[in-house]
């Protein structure tokens, strides 16, 4: 039995199949008054806030432009690494060693593709763009070496780091064709 290589539309259709699914996903977490964490897949195309949701006190939320960026200019690929980066399942202290397994944190639950957790946590009301990414209050302390707001005075510092590169690649681009 032959097996076809996927083509460009059969991916592009997963990859549309799996953020609606997600997004529905999102939908349910925010009725049961759940918090989100992970990365935000939504119906509407483009980067406006238009997904209502609720997140963990202390979250950072990625912008979808560092997502893409990250992904080198796909947003799913840059979901993919920063799964990897802030794995949702590690509960407290350092993640464990790549292949291990890990155990959910008590009084969490889990969705692959982004995530839910806790139900006892009453979150911070937002309004989030598809592509973007919550990072885990509990791993914003970790990068703060303890402290939550250092912790995001670090990532800042990476956003707007990785967003200066962006910018100086970009102006060495040619212009376009005429």
């Amino acid at each position: 039995m032959m097996h076809r290589q996927p083509t460009q539309a059969s991916v592009a259709a997963a990859e549309e199949r799996l953020a609606r699914l997600s997004a529905q996903r999102t939908a349910v977490a925010a009725a049961r008054g759940m918090t989100h964490v992970g990365a935000i897949h939504g119906a509407v195309a483009g980067r406006t806030d238009h997904v209502p949701l609720s997140v963990p006190n202390g979250a950072y939320v990625l912008p979808a432009e560092h997502v893409s960026h990250i992904g080198e200019g796909n947003t799913m690929a840059g979901f993919r690494h920063l799964n990897r980066m802030f794995p949702i399942t590690h509960g407290r202290g350092a993640p464990s060693p790549p292949g291990a397994p890990r155990p959910l944190s008590p009084g969490k639950s889990l969705f692959k593709a982004g995530g839910v957790v806790g139900e006892g946590d009453d979150g911070v009301e937002i309004m989030a763009a598809s592509g973007e990414y919550v990072i885990d209050p509990e791993e914003v302390r970790e990068i703060g070496n303890g402290n939550i707001g250092h912790g995001h005075d670090v990532l800042d510092a990476w956003v707007n780091k990785l967003k200066d590169e962006q910018i100086s690649v970009l102006k060495k681009l040619p212009g376009p064709a005429k």
